[in-house]
């Protein structure tokens, strides 16, 4: 009797789906600006949030920007 290998899909196996490398095309889509604290005298943080898309795949991506300071970052 002749026994052959079988590879099929366990349970983990090949379950995730298999992307496509994407050449990523980002587009702006908004920005966000927030400063939080700095009433009680400490340093305030200062928060920028930019949204991008990519043309081709659809994708969201999201640039997170932080900084604890007195003064206004360059980046804000």
């Amino acid at each position: 009797m002749k026994t052959e290998d079988i590879k099929g899909r366990g349970k983990g196996q090949g379950s995730r789906r298999r992307h496509r490398r994407c050449l990523h095309q980002y587009d702006h889509l908004e920005t966000k600006k927030q400063v939080f604290g700095g009433a009680d005298g400490s340093d305030p943080m200062w928060m920028r949030i930019d949204l991008f898309y990519c043309q081709r795949c659809l994708r969201i991506k999201e640039r997170v920007l932080k900084s604890h300071s007195k003064e206004q970052p360059t980046w804000y």
